[in-house]
């Protein structure tokens, strides 16, 4: 699943492209489901390494 980057994260998170690219772009976060094939956007799912991504869609 893939979800677009909240535009308030760009330049902590993309700071590098932003300055590179000098104008307005997309960027989306990839999300993938754990073992219990549930996504870290659905109820059910444990805390992984996709937590910080959550915090920036």
């Amino acid at each position: 699943m893939f979800k677009p980057i909240s535009s308030n994260a760009y330049k902590e998170y993309l700071g590098t492209a932003v300055n590179y690219y000098g104008k307005p772009f997309r960027a989306q976060v990839m999300f993938w489901p754990g073992k219990a094939n549930i996504l870290p956007t659905e109820e059910g799912c444990e805390l992984t390494i996709q937590n910080e991504a959550l915090a920036i869609v």
